[in-house]
Formats: structure tokens, sequence, C-alpha cells
């Protein structure tokens, strides 16, 4: 049987003080008493007795709490029936309990609905239950509680004894609910209100309490931020959390007789364009967006920014609409416990300000311009204005105050206060746009946005009518162009022609009723459709590998997809993708096999063209795949964090060498402070063109950090790894010069579930394909917060903490290109080339001349005496493994079109020249004609003479190249002479410092690369000893090692890594510590004969 309460004990202790709230919530609660109104007796919390993990953290954060369990069945019970009143028992772990009389809370307009970005229609929603009421037997008290099905919110607050605050944990698991004290919170959230201090007094009349007739409502538009959004996780989450906060702002407002109610709900779920991080700058780009809102004054409310401002502090029925808007930040948690009574008190303080109120250490109350409270100034906010001396409050400070910033604290039992009240009823009382509370003027919107009956230049837009609509307003334009084209309408429906052709159009709806405008509804989209649906052109194939390549086309006017097929040319078999972008990588094709590839175009209204011509490649030849697990250590590792924080200085400090890496943002003194993670790996010894199976990227908490583990306190720490486009140095890079990234093919990480947490096995597959098709774009990645708020954080170890299991790691198997092709076309900073002369009569013997723009051979006069001139350049080869088998090299030289002797000349014969191998080492800034290097006449390419005084030039140098990779260390360039250097004739080419770098000599050499070398050992003498765990191996002899003998160190793609001449004794010691994890050969000539060892390197 429900209980029927008597009203003995809340009579005998009703004494309404007037220095605070009104107590309109406790008046209508003791006549209901009065009535004998039955109350539903209600427990649906179960005190839990053992504390679990996510308690113990709570507990850091508020002290002497209590935790619960929800009994979901009754609350959706509650949640569904609603009854009008409740008695709500919680009892606690101390074997005591608590009541709460609460009664039905009615804050909703009657034309209410909540909407989102993404949709133009009124979404459904769990309405809840709403109450609002006192604390048993404590008529001073309030209390307000929202019910849902999953969970239950609200406060308790007692003059003198602060707000209870129940809730659900944050990220709780199993519903955890927590009640607490605020003034048991161990952080106190700032608060920085930045509403403009106005010095004006308040005259008596604003400050005296009115005989108040309340009929009208002030109409209230919440709009929620998208972070907000996504901090809740869902648009149930969020709509619970904004109906359960209006209901506790509510209930502040309804005690002290101020009749509010929300007349629209609008939820970010889309990124939203209120993205700046302080709160004025937030309120600027809400005020810029929503030009129109249904409601009286228009609140947007997020994460950024903290505290909160006001346009003015004269909302009411502004003639400008931007005076009735403001922000305010709320806080979501602190250590997953919920900090709604800060949240509460931040958005009802912002409103207050629009009503009319100014803080309460302002010098504008009593009749004589003097301050109600001294919180302000003893928080470090001074009075605003000329005053001093105002009292300490010692119950708890009012809505107005800055006292949640000092000991005193503020109580919601206390209100507004009288004054603030006064001042907020007289702007009420005087606002003549404010209608009643029942309804009947509110404008609504539009639903149900159709587009119809669409041809290459028309479209039917047609809606639902909107209650109270006099007409409607209609907008459209072409997708991101930047004009509306507008029209008035008193219908439902309207044709709009004139269109072009083949665009994407949107389309927005407002209504217009008598005296107020609804918002203007989201975008809704339609294409007209296209003249012609185009076949696309252009195509082209790139970045192919053995498994993989890259197809793009031109795009087609009214696309919105496009169907690509594909085929090895034997099989015959089609296979298809679509995308709506213009290229797309067709993956897992067979190596060294040739397709073909055709595109198709979709238009508007599901039109398509034909299929396209065919357009070939073939896919590069492939070894066995090859899996490799780099982690490198401090010496080899490259990762960095950066730190924005300007007013310590940080953006220009470099943490290249710090055991950690972070993404995170805190505070530090007081502001805020944002790290991003800098890491990159070394993947130079990947064929280009390869095809990337998999790579998996690890990163491991750092247990040795500051704060060790990963944070949540305010929210998602979700985080994004992008990848660096420019080139950066590990121990320069600052956040004030940090490289650019790009968004493509980026990897989410999630938001942690543990502070302990490793990311394991982060699919980079994609990123590192890109970082091998292109290797000059090989710069690593950036892990960057999503929301880069205060206070969340992800802390990793980097290549440089102490414990090895920790270092970073990229786990990869690709299937090596074995016919790769490189490209050399140095710049004048890499390129070495050199041109030396032998006149006399002007010293050019004795000069250099290695910045020359020219690369020439010739024979000329200089003051009567011969003049000869010659070239020399060098190509670094070391990338190519000395195994390699080099199946072209092809050199082209670009003549001179500007230069003292423009083109190449055969006045008194033929011009042709050589190209001989150099044999001993030279300088490029150095050399001269008196020292230049020796070469080897045997070995040499032809260079025909020239036909044209224009004339490039392309020669085969495979023969040469070949030896030159064989042989790297006997890798001295080639020399370029005439063969007659007589006088007059030449070959006038560019040099690598032409200005014009398209102009610089270029050699492509393509090659083939063996599966691996071979192990052999015919010296039964020689012991290999491979210390792993030391990092170094011993090649033992039983005789003394001869002269001449060697060491070499090759990948087990035999690329030559390390080469020792000079070994002696019976022993030699080898250095494996800077090598990655792989397979590795080390080799030794030694009396003619070779042996070789095949080992392992296990990071």
């Amino acid at each position: 049987m429900n209980k029927i309460l008597t009203t003995a004990f809340v009579l005998a202790t009703i004494c309404f003080n007037s220095a605070f709230a009104t107590n309109e919530i406790s008046k209508s609660i003791i006549s209901l008493l009065e009535q004998h109104t039955e109350f539903k007796k209600v427990e649906l919390l179960t005190h839990i007795k053992e504390h679990n993990d996510e308690m113990a953290k709570a507990d850091k954060a508020a002290s002497d709490a209590h935790y619960f369990e929800l009994e979901k069945f009754l609350a959706e019970n509650i949640s569904s029936n609603y009854p009008d009143n409740i008695e709500f028992i919680i009892s606690l772990n101390n074997g005591k309990s608590f009541t709460a009389l609460l009664k039905k809370s009615s804050f909703m307009s009657p034309e209410f609905n909540i909407r989102s970005s993404s949709n133009p229609d009124p979404i459904q929603y769990e309405k809840g239950a709403h109450y609002q009421g006192i604390i048993h037997g404590d008529s001073l008290s309030l209390c307000a509680v929202s019910i849902f099905k999953d969970e239950v919110m609200g406060f308790f607050s007692s003059p003198g004894k602060g707000n209870m605050v129940l809730a659900r944990l944050d990220n709780s698991a199993g519903d955890v609910h927590i009640l607490y004290n605020d003034l048991n919170l161990k952080l106190n959230p700032e608060k920085d209100c930045h509403t403009e201090y106005d010095a004006n007094p308040y005259s008596l009349d604003e400050l005296t309490p009115l005989n108040r007739s309340v009929v009208n409502c002030i109409n209230l538009y919440w709009e929620i931020n998208y972070d907000v959004y996504t901090g809740q996780g869902s648009m149930s989450n969020t709509t619970n959390f904004a109906l359960g906060l209006f209901n506790q702002s509510a209930t502040l407002y309804t005690n002290d007789g101020i009749p509010v109610q929300l007349s629209q709900l609008y939820i970010w779920d889309i990124p939203s364009p209120y993205t700046a991080t302080s709160t004025l700058a937030l309120l600027n780009q809400f005020k810029a967006t929503r030009t129109s809102f249904s409601g009286d004054l228009a609140h947007l409310i997020g994460h950024s920014g903290g505290g909160g401002v006001a346009a003015s502090t004269s909302g009411i029925c502004a003639s400008n609409r931007t005076y009735s808007m403001c922000y305010s930040g709320v806080h979501s948690s602190y250590q997953n416990v919920p900090l709604y009574s800060w949240s509460v008190e931040v958005v009802t303080h912002e409103q207050g300000h629009l009503m009319g109120s100014r803080h309460t250490h302002g010098c504008v109350w009593n009749g004589n311009n003097t301050a109600i409270d001294d919180c302000g100034p003893r928080a470090g906010y001074p009075y605003e204005g000329s005053c001093s001396g105002a009292p300490t409050p010692t119950n708890g400070g009012t809505i107005m105050s800055y006292c949640h910033l000092t000991g005193t604290g503020i109580n919601f039992a206390n209100g507004f206060g009288p004054q603030p009240t006064a001042v907020i009823m007289s702007r009420y009382n005087s606002g003549a746009c404010l209608t009643a509370c029942t309804g009947g003027s509110f404008c609504g919107a539009g639903t149900d946005l159709q587009s119809t009956n669409i041809t290459t230049s028309s479209a039917y837009l047609s809606w639902n009518p909107a209650l109270n609509a006099v007409s409607y307003n209609i907008q459209y334009r072409i997708s991101g162009s930047s004009t509306w084209t507008s029209d008035t309408t008193s219908n439902t429906f309207y044709p709009v022609s004139g269109l072009q052709s083949g665009y994407l159009y949107e389309w927005q709806l407002q209504t217009v009723c008598s005296g107020s405008n609804s918002i203007f509804s989201s975008s809704v989209y339609f294409i007209t459709v296209p003249l012609v649906c185009n076949i696309p052109g252009g195509m082209s194939s790139s970045f192919i590998s053995s498994l993989n390549a890259t197809v793009s086309w031109l795009p087609v006017n009214a696309a919105i997809r496009y169907i690509v097929r594909y085929k090895s040319i034997v099989s015959g078999v089609w296979l298809s993708d679509s995308t709506s972008g213009t290229s797309i990588t067709l993956r897992s094709l067979t190596p060294n096999t040739d397709y073909e590839w055709q595109v198709q175009t979709v238009c508007a209204g599901e039109g398509v063209s034909g299929y396209s011509s065919s357009n070939l490649f073939s896919t590069l030849n492939a070894g066995s795949p090859v899996t490799v697990l780099l982690k490198p250590d401090a010496a080899c590792g490259k990762d960095a964090f950066i730190e924005s924080n300007s007013n310590t200085g940080m953006t220009t400090n470099n943490f290249g060498d710090n055991p950690d890496m972070n993404a995170l943002a805190w505070t530090v003194s007081g502001n805020l402070a944002i790290h991003r993670i800098l890491i990159d790996f070394d993947l130079s010894f990947i064929p280009e063109g390869s095809g990337v199976q998999s790579a998996y990227l690890s990163l491991y908490w750092n247990p040795t950090h500051s704060n060790p583990g990963h944070s949540t306190i305010s929210g998602s720490n979700a985080a994004t790894l992008k990848k660096i486009i420019q080139p950066w140095d590990e121990n320069n890079v600052t956040f004030a010069n940090q490289p650019a990234t790009t968004s493509v093919n980026s990897v989410q990480f999630p938001a942690s579930l543990s502070s302990t947490q490793d990311y394991i096995n982060m699919d980079v597959t994609s990123m590192v394909q890109e970082f091998v098709n292109d290797p000059g774009s090989s710069h690593g990645w950036m892990l960057t917060l999503d929301n880069e708020t205060a206070y969340r954080s992800l802390v990793f170890a980097s290549s440089d903490n102490p414990n090895p299991t920790k270092w970073p790691s990229l786990e990869l198997t690709y299937v090596p290109n074995l016919n790769p092709c490189k490209q050399y076309q140095y710049s004048s900073c890499e390129g070495v080339d050199a041109l030396i002369g032998n006149a006399q009569a002007a010293g050019y013997d004795t000069l250099n001349f290695g910045d020359s723009w020219e690369f020439d051979a010739l024979a000329w006069t200089y003051s009567g005496q011969k003049s000869e001139g010659r070239s020399l350049i060098y190509w670094d080869f070391s990338e190519i493994p000395s195994n390699a088998i080099v199946n072209s090299a092809d050199l082209t030289l670009y003549w001179v079109p500007v230069g003292s002797n423009p083109g190449h000349s055969n006045q008194s014969g033929p011009n042709d020249a050589s190209l001989y191998r150099i044999t001993s080492p030279w300088n490029e800034h150095t050399v001269t004609w008196n020292t230049q290097p020796s070469i080897d006449t045997s070995m040499f390419v032809h260079v025909p003479a020239s036909t044209s005084p224009q004339q490039d030039y392309t020669l085969d140098l495979t023969s040469i190249v070949q030896r030159m990779v064989n042989d790297p260390a006997g890798n001295h360039g080639l020399l370029f002479k005439l063969n007659n250097e007589n006088y007059y004739r030449s070959l006038v080419f560019c040099s690598s410092d032409h200005p014009d770098p398209a102009r610089h000599p270029r050699i492509d050499v393509c090659y083939t690369l063996p599966t691996s070398i071979d192990e052999e050992n015919n010296n039964s003498d020689l012991i290999f000893e491979h210390y792993a765990s030391k990092g170094y191996m011993l090649v033992k002899s039983q005789k003394i090692f001869p002269a001449g003998s060697d060491i070499q160190l090759y990948s087990i793609y035999g690329k030559l890594l390390m080469y020792n001449q000079s070994i002696s004794g019976n022993m030699a010691m080898i250095n494996l510590k800077e090598l990655q994890s792989g397979i590795y050969f080390v080799r030794v000539n030694y009396s003619g004969k070779v042996a070789s060892k095949k080992f392992v390197v296990a990071r």
C-alpha cells in the first residue's frame, strides 16, 4: 500500500528565510501533504557493500561517497508510468536512510521537440520521469530527480549542508550509481565567467520583490554541442543528460518563482561549427550560426572553454536576438565521478545573466551600490565596481555568486537570493514578448522534408505542416556555394525551377509564425538529373606493386559514384569495386600478372554511362613473403612528443629523448597543455614497389610516467593516427615547427578501457603501403587526441624508455618486389658533379667548378690558348643490394638552353665523347684539372656526336652501373671527356646545379633482386660465434688472417651493409647493435676462399 504522509512534522519546521530562496516548491509539497495526497513509495537503489576498482577510483575524487546498484526493472516502471508524486527512499551504507518527497516536474513546453543536426525531423526519445521536491523533514531543502530506464540523476540540497549529487558513474560497466556531497569533491572546477561587467546599479524598484502573477514563461532553446554528444556516446545518453540537467536547473528557477520551460532541444550528432576553445569565441560562433531559434533565450552547452559567458544582462525580449544568447562549458566527470552540480550551477548562472542578474560581488546591489557577498574577491576575482567589505555567506552562496571557488560553496537550496530574484522578475514582468506557459505562440518546424519529381532543371519540395505556421521561408542553393536563393509560400509544397542539370542542391525550411520564426531546418539534398552521364577520361595507373595498384580518372559532372571493374588479361573474369572518389586501390592482386581495368560513371537517378576502354598495368615480380618486427632502441628509434603551452614557452621545446610519449590535454600552472606524439620507422630496406600484406603498430602504456597510465577524467581519450607529410627531426621538432599531416587512411585509436591498456596490433597496412609506394613521403605518424580539452591522456613508452619490452613496435609482412626501379635526379644540394678545365691563362687548371650550371665535355680556346673541359659525376647506389642484377640503367642528359655557349658544337669536327669509370676518390668542391682522379680506360660508355645543338641524350649505362653496384667501395662515378680534344667542339649539358631541376642529370636503374644469398663454408678452420644478447659476432680462425682478407655484412636480399678490409690477427668482432630485427649474412673472404654464415637479429 502506498504511504500517505501527514504534515505535522513538516509544518513544525517551516521558517522561510528571507535571505534566500522563496521555497515555492516546498510550499507546493506542504500543500499536497495538507490535502493528504498519496506519494508512491519508491526505492530504486540498493547499497553496494563491497567496493570494486571503479569505486576505489571514484573515492579519489569524492570522499565519503555512497555507491548503489540500480534496480532497472523498477526504474523502467517509474519512467514509463510516471506517477504524479513519489516518496524517493535512499538507504545509506551506515544503516541510515533519507527520503525525498517529490512531485512531477513539468518543464517542457507543449510544442517541445528534440532535433538533431543529422535529421530535420523530430527524433523519438525516452521522456523519463522528472521530479522536484524537498528532503523529508526539511522544508528549507530542495531536490530534483530524473529517472530513466537505466539511470537516475539528481541533487538533494539543504542549507548549510551542501548539495548531495546522485548520478551514474561515468563509463561504469555495471551502471553503478554514486551519491556524494559536492563539498567533498577533491577537484574544484574553475569558473571563468566572461559576461561583460555593467557598472550601472540597480534601482530600489528593481530590487524590491513584487506580487507576481505568473502567466507567461521564459522559453529556453538549448543546443548541445558535438563534444558533449561524443562524450556521452549516443543520442539517448545525450538526451538523458540534457533533460536531467534542465530539470535540475529548472527546479532552481521554479523554487524562486521564476517560470521557465524548455521549448526545443537541438543536439549536434555530427561535427558542429562550434570548434573554438574559449567561451567567448564559442558564443560568437553560436551567434553567427544560430541566427534564429524557437525560444526567448538560446543556450549553447559544450565541454570546451570551461565556465561560461552571456551576451548581455538584458536578454529577455531584446531587440537584437544575439543579446539573448549564452554559452556554458560544463564538465562531464572527474575520475568517472559525474559533476552534475557544477553543470547545473553554470547553466543556471549564465541564463541568470541573460535574465538580468549580475554577479553578487558586483557593486550594484542593496540600493547603495555595494555587493551582496565577498566570494569573488576571496577567490581572486576583484569586486566589480568601487566597493568593499561585503559579508561572507555562512550557509553557502547563491547561484550568481563565486562562492563555489571558496570553501563556502554554492548551496542550491539558497537559490538566487531575494535581490537577484527580484531583478529577474522585474525583467520578466516587463517582457512583452513572453507567451503563455500553456503554449499557443510556439513556432513549430516543418517535418518530413521531401525532394521529389526531380528533373534536369526542376524539383518539387514538400513538408508536413508546422504548428502555428503562417507561412514558410525556403532557401536553396548548389551545395557548397555561398549564395542562397530564397522565397516564401503559405503552402506546404514548393516547386523550384531554373536549376542546373547534374548538380547537388541543398534546401532548408523555416516556419514563419505570428510574432516569431522557427530556426531553419538542417539541409536536405537532391541532385538534378544530368543531361548526359559521361564516361570518365584521364585514366591512369600508379603505385603499382606486386599486390596492389592505384587506378584513377578525371571527375565527371553529376557523378554520385564510379564502378571499377578489373581482371587479369588471361583469366577473363571481371571483379568490381565502387567509390565516390576518383581513385581506388585494387588490392590482393597476383604478382607478375598483366591486368586490365575499366571505369563506369553512376549519375543522379542511378543513370549510368558505358564502361571506358581498357587501361593496362602489370603487377611487379615478387619473392616470398617476409615478416619483420621493428622494435628499435634509443639509438635507432625515432619518436618524440610535442607540447603546446604558450604561457610557459613549451611550444618551442623539444622532447625527442623522453622515455615516454603522450597524447594528452591537461593543465600546467593553470594553462592548457596539449601533447601530440610523433613516431617513424625506417622502411628503406623494403624494395620500392613491394606489396605490404599487413602492418601492425603496437604502443605500450608507460608505468614510469609521473602520472602512469591513460586518463579519461573529463571524457573520452580517443585519438587519431595520421600520416605525417613533411620531414621532421627527432631532436629538433617542437609544437611550433611540427610537420603537417593528412587524415587520408588515418587510423582511429579508441578510448582506453583501462589506465594500463596496451594498444596492440593497430592496423596501419594502408599507410605503410603508401610509404613503400613513395619512399620520399615516408615520414611516419602523428597521434592526436580527438578532443584536446583537459583532462584526458594516452601515455605510452618511447624507444628511449629503459624497459625494452615497452618500446614501440611495427610488425609487417611484405612481398618484396624482385624487379624494382629507382630514379636518381639530384637537387643542387644532393647532386655530386663538377666541371674541370685547363685554361692556364685564366688559371682554370687550379680552380674548382663544383657549383657550375654545366656538365660539359669541350675543347676550345681561351686568349689564344687551348682550353679543354671535362666533367665528373657520381651517384650513390648503396640502396641497391650489391648482388642485384642490373637490367637497365639509362642516363638522360639535357642540353643547356641558356649559357655562355648554349647548345652543342661540332665546328671543327665530330664531338663524340666517352663516360669513363673513375677509379679513385674525388671531392665535388675541391677537385680541379690538376687533381682530377684516375680512370679505367677499359670501362667506358660511348657518347655519339650530336646531330643538333639542342639535343638531349639518353645513354645505356647498364654494364658500368652493374660494376658500380657489385663493388660499392669502388664506385667513384664517371668522367665525361671528348674523344678528340682538338678545338672547336663541345657537348654542353645541365648539371645538378642548374636552376631548372627538371633538367638535372637523371639516371633510371631497374634491377632484379635475388631471393637470398647462399650460405657456404669453404673454410673449415673458421668459427662464427653469435652473441645475440650482447649484440656482436666473433669470427675466429685457427690461423692468422692473411693480408687482403675482408669481412662483409649483408641483408637477406644481398644489400651490403658493412665492408671491413682491415682485419688482422686470428679473430674479428662485428658490431650488430645498430641492426634492426631481421635475417642477415656475414661473409668472409680469406686466402681465395669464401665462407658465409646466416644469423637472426631479434629485438
